[in-house]
């Protein structure tokens, strides 16, 4: 179970008491978290309540964080390089069953909306929750369904994310998502450059050839007249 949640140290008491139980739950259930691997916030709650409850944890961190102190003490803590978070959100989405959004900033919105996008595009079939405490992401779900509304959105948003009131309703609906048979994006099938450039061609190939046959035998038909 993937989570993406706040690493900010001024992170409300509210949104640290849910990361808290969210823990405990993943905990209790022997599921692996994999996260930010960061030491405040709410990703810091949520590390110290896996600790504390004796669950697994998977930590995945630039290391511009753990240069200025702000990782967690974890076991299980893989650190990436580069000038972006590319990489990083990589390796939190990297075989990962579901997503539970907990409240967070704009690097929670980034890895939410990289989750929602690839739904959307059906690159995706990850399932996406979001913990939505005291309404937390309320204008975020009205704008999405506005999107929707003036057909901006090419789907429901319900089929896009699923909001949940709290961490035990999350995890429900998490579990009853994968039981259905939703992918992990590590199994949606590719396809190379040059087999696309091929199925293109073959194709334009048949569209000419078929195009070529009828102009024939309008050209026979008239003759024959």
């Amino acid at each position: 179970v993937t989570v993406f949640a706040s690493a900010s140290p001024e992170t409300p008491a509210e949104y640290l008491a849910v990361a808290e139980e969210l823990g405990g739950l993943l905990a209790d259930s022997g599921d692996l978290c994999v996260n930010g691997g960061g030491a405040v916030g709410c990703m810091g709650a949520l590390n110290r309540s896996m600790k504390r409850c004796g669950g697994r944890v998977h930590g995945v961190i630039h290391e511009q964080w753990v240069d200025s102190g702000e990782a967690a003490e974890l076991d299980d803590l893989t650190i990436v390089g580069g000038s972006d978070l590319t990489e990083r959100k990589r390796l939190l989405f990297a075989g990962c069953d579901c997503l539970v959004v907990l409240p967070g900033g704009v690097g929670t919105l980034d890895e939410t909306f990289d989750a929602i996008a690839g739904r959307h595009t059906k690159l995706s079939s990850l399932p996406v929750v979001i913990v939505n405490t005291n309404g937390f992401y309320d204008g975020i779900i009205t704008w999405l369904k506005r999107a929707h509304d003036e057909r901006l959105l090419r789907c429901d948003v319900e089929d896009l994310v699923h909001i949940a009131k709290t961490p035990a309703d999350a995890l429900a609906w998490a579990r009853h998502a994968v039981a259905h048979g939703r992918p992990c994006p590590s199994q949606v099938t590719t396809v190379s450059v040059s087999t696309a450039r091929r199925g293109i061609f073959i194709k334009g190939f048949i569209t000419g050839t078929v195009s070529a046959v009828l102009v024939w035998l309008v050209a026979v038909r008239r003759h024959l007249q």
